[in-house]
């Protein structure tokens, strides 16, 4: 395959998933690094683990829109349970949006966020600023920030031009919240209508038609990408307060409609929206759930049973890396060693009491699926090993000044 013939710190072969295919492989890790993707390893190797019998090797997921709290209301989530609950999902690099308390619209709130990361976190991630009050704070930010997030109000202000313009000469990606008032097309109408050429996404899209709107925007040559959420391809409305989240679920139709775009790859990203709170919050109403142990289980147990094809994967791996421009998300020389060993000789059904985060409720209660996360390398060593946590630290992600790519500090 590819690769340097030379010692390396760690081999693990097995089955894996490779760019669309299951393959017999070894994978050669060194300081760090794949060093090497074999079908028959040439190297020496201090350490080798054998993936064996119903197990496969996947690339870590990249959860490209998560909630990890912390700040004023640590009581729903921190940094530590956030990125645990990440791990027992296979999940080894996470982005996290503004909306805290207090909100990360200023550099003074977003070292703060920064620096407890930097405390508890056990995966690598990144952040999102929210618009601040004077577009200049941007300037100051812009090392350590992956895009700016426009929720409705933003989008309905009579700054949304010149912000669109900051953000194209930064080079920052807009993610965008488009549904204002049950409506998502009037979100994304107003945020292409203010492009100035810059890059956009689209973030928990829950409609066909906002999903159609962005795939013609694309024929135009807009610079846009969108992800969705499982609860939008999986679950209908409900009256159930514990089912509320923003967008809200849809009819059958939307849900079958949108199931058809991830499934023919029309999406260009799986994420979670991972939302904790506590039972009390939920019960009385109170929008979102976590997700970061659930997607991963339901999106394999989707391509075992038939219903979604292999590349499916690539949704939550390679294809949110590669608009955020991480070198995570695929067992390819030059990523970041970040594997899962995924064993799934058996079945369950998902509960809430088995979660690792501080939310303890999950809308998929009680879902059948296939299998977990068995191990999980981040960067080469070993984070997680049969539920236990190995306290590795992750690491924070930053984006590369002037480039539109992006590297580790």
């Amino acid at each position: 395959m590819a690769g340097r013939r030379r010692s390396a710190d760690l081999t693990i072969s097995g089955r894996a998933y490779l760019q669309g295919e299951l393959k017999d492989l070894e994978i050669c890790v060194s300081n760090g690094k794949i060093d090497g993707v074999w079908v028959s390893s040439p190297n020496e190797y201090s350490e080798k683990v054998v993936a064996d019998g119903k197990r496969i090797l996947l690339p870590g997921m990249v959860d490209m829109h998560v909630h990890m709290r912390d700040l004023n209301q640590s009581y729903k989530e921190d940094w530590f349970t956030g990125t645990r609950a990440a791990l027992f999902g296979g999940v080894t690099a996470v982005f996290d949006m503004p909306n805290n308390d207090p909100r990360v619209d200023s550099l003074r709130v977003l070292r703060w966020k920064m620096e407890e990361a930097s405390k508890k976190a056990l995966v690598d991630h990144g952040f999102y600023m929210a618009v601040p009050q004077k577009l200049e704070e941007l300037h100051r930010a812009r090392e350590f920030i992956f895009g700016v997030k426009l929720y409705p109000e933003d989008i309905l202000s009579g700054k949304l031009p010149d912000l669109m313009r900051e953000l194209y000469e930064l080079d920052l990606l807009a993610v965008v919240h488009a549904e204002i008032s049950g409506d998502e097309l009037l979100g994304i109408r107003r945020v292409l209508k203010s492009c100035r050429g810059g890059r956009c996404h689209f973030t928990h899209m829950s409609s066909p038609a906002g999903i159609t709107s962005l795939l013609e925007s694309k024929l135009f040559g807009f610079q846009v990408t969108m992800d969705t959420c499982p609860h939008y391809f999986l679950l209908t409305s409900s009256t159930d307060p514990r089912m509320s989240v923003r967008p809200p679920l849809r009819c059958d139709d939307d849900v079958k409609l949108v199931m058809n775009s991830v499934r023919t790859g029309l999406v260009d990203a799986i994420s979670t929206d991972h939302a904790p709170h506590t039972v009390e919050e939920k019960e009385a109403g109170v929008p979102g759930f976590p997700g970061l142990e659930t997607t991963l289980p339901i999106i394999f147990t989707m391509i075992l049973d038939g219903k979604a094809p292999l590349r499916m994967l690539d949704l939550y791996s390679s294809r949110p890396a590669e608009i955020l421009g991480v070198n995570k998300g695929a067992l390819l020389p030059g990523r970041d060693a970040d594997l899962v060993i995924y064993e799934y000789s058996t079945r369950r059904r998902i509960s809430s009491e088995d979660l690792q985060t501080k939310a303890k409720f999950t809308p998929f209660e009680g879902i059948p699926v296939v299998g977990g996360v068995e191990s999980v390398y981040l960067r080469g060593e070993l984070a997680l090993s049969e539920g236990e946590v190995n306290m590795i630290k992750g690491k924070m992600l930053r984006p590369c000044a002037n480039t539109g790519l992006h590297s580790k500090e």
